[in-house]
């Protein structure tokens, strides 16, 4: 017999609702508290969760739904979905709720507008803008995209708990900027940056730095790497799914420069990369304020993939190496506009126009002979 028919409506009110209080949100957070948790079918935790809402709601006739606020709501929908979505997206929800909170305040749900909706969007814009503004980088609106995106799935479920009739985020319209071409470093600059870093911050930094325009890795998978993912037989790293953003094995050539710099760190530290991502990008902003080029540490990764797909190589192995799942975030986000490259393609163009005005007039002489 199922745990949750053995337990009765007036067991489980007993237990869920003491005194009534708290109202319909309270109740799934205190489902926990309940033995039907124990169950080891997901199932009955779910259906154990809906019948607390059904007691609830007919004991307080709908009325409790009205004093939800949003951190109720926030701490309800992350305990629902604990087993249905991953832990980051449970964790970037409740980011998202507390963004919303700072915000707008804690607001009841049902006072919800679209209107607090456009508030909510237009300060975390102006955040954005004051953020790259201050840091000198290109910020897009993803950030504000994924906020609403997931504030809308929460409110979805309130909504399909009765909590509010209609979803505020529902109309919220996606934000879209204009397109701007990607930041990478010339051949100069980024000679420069790594003389200035060998300069200010000594060999190892500037090998280091060097390694990763070699490797085209993120600055956290850099520092996740260990020695032993290095194959000097047949010149690769394998970068295991677990070091990787998308959780997916990645492979990356290896040359004889990289095995150079990666047998020279394994003589003086325990893997290639002996600093933590906040040190990378203090170490590698000092060096960039000794300069006057503009961009950030992960313009190196576009870097990369600028150079290698100016070589020929096709945009589909360029995402592959880098780890893009799709290529058109590569093709969009990650190659750089090839100014000099576009520059020797356009000189062929007078060439190619005298040499047609040429055959032009040689058979415009020729007619005139026949004639």
């Amino acid at each position: 017999m199922s745990l949750i028919s053995g337990i009765t409506n007036k067991q489980l009110a007993k237990h869920l609702v003491p005194r009534g209080k708290k109202g319909i949100l309270w109740l799934v957070i205190q489902v926990d508290k309940v033995k039907i948790r124990k169950s080891t079918k997901t199932s009955d935790r779910t259906i154990a969760a809906g019948r607390a809402f059904q007691i609830l709601k007919s004991n307080n006739s709908g009325k409790s739904a009205g004093s939800v606020t949003l951190s109720r709501l926030s701490a309800a929908y992350a305990k629902a979905k604990t087993n249905r979505l991953s832990q980051t997206y449970i964790e970037d929800t409740r980011a998202s709720f507390d963004r919303l909170i700072e915000t707008i305040g804690d607001m009841k749900i049902s006072q919800l507008t679209p209107k607090h909706v456009e508030i909510f969007k237009d300060k975390v814009a102006q955040r954005v803008k004051k953020r790259a503004k201050d840091e000198l980088v290109y910020i897009s609106g993803y950030s504000i995209n994924a906020y609403c995106r997931m504030l809308r799935s929460a409110f979805n479920y309130a909504v399909r708990m009765e909590l509010i009739t209609d979803n505020p985020f529902s109309r919220f319209g996606k934000v879209r900027e204009h397109h701007k071409i990607p930041h990478s470093y010339t051949p100069k600059e980024m000679a420069s940056l790594i003389s200035k870093a060998r300069q200010l911050k000594g060999e190892d930094f500037a090998m280091m730095l060097e390694l990763y325009l070699l490797l085209g890795i993120r600055r956290e998978e850099g520092c996740k790497l260990q020695f032993t993912y290095f194959d000097f037989a047949r010149m690769i790293l394998d970068l295991p799914a677990e070091c990787t953003k998308t959780k997916t094995e990645r492979i990356v050539p290896l040359i004889d420069r990289t095995v150079e710099i990666i047998k020279h760190l394994q003589t003086k530290y325990t893997r290639p990369i002996p600093f933590g991502p906040d040190t990378i990008t203090e170490y590698f902003n000092d060096v960039k304020a000794e300069t006057t080029f503009k961009g950030k540490f992960h313009d190196v990764r576009k870097t990369f993939s600028t150079w290698i797909s100016m070589t020929g190589l096709s945009p589909f192995f360029v995402a592959l190496v880098l780890g893009h799942k799709m290529p058109g975030v590569t093709f969009s986000n990650y190659i750089d506009y090839p100014v000099d490259l576009v520059a020797t393609a356009i000189e062929s163009i007078p060439k190619r126009l005298e040499e047609a005005m040429g055959t032009t007039k040689k058979e415009t002489e020729a007619r005139g002979m026949n004639q």
